[in-house]
């Protein structure tokens, strides 16, 4: 994952639909910008803060750019192979 350098970079990315994650005690908490509110989201809660709160809560943070892990950990040649195979 790729790491958020500013606020300036990180309001950006919100602006642009780019989810955005930071590690907690918990687990990773996702963020999107929904209209002119931001909106946080982990495993155990889901909440909506103005930007200005959002800053004075997570003014520590590190945030990452989300990637979605794209390894399905299904093999094309394993999948290609099976279907393949004659099946009476």
């Amino acid at each position: 994952m790729q790491e958020i350098i500013s606020i300036q970079q990180l309001e950006e990315l919100l602006k642009a639909n780019i989810i955005v994650c930071t590690p907690s005690k918990k687990g990773l908490s996702y963020i999107t910008m929904q209209k002119d509110n931001i909106r946080i989201q982990n495993a155990f809660s889901r909440y909506t803060l103005t930007w200005h709160d959002f800053l004075d809560l997570y003014k520590n943070q590190k945030f990452y750019i989300y990637e979605k892990d794209h390894d399905s950990g299904i093999s094309l040649e394993k999948d290609t192979e099976y279907y393949s195979w004659y099946h009476k």
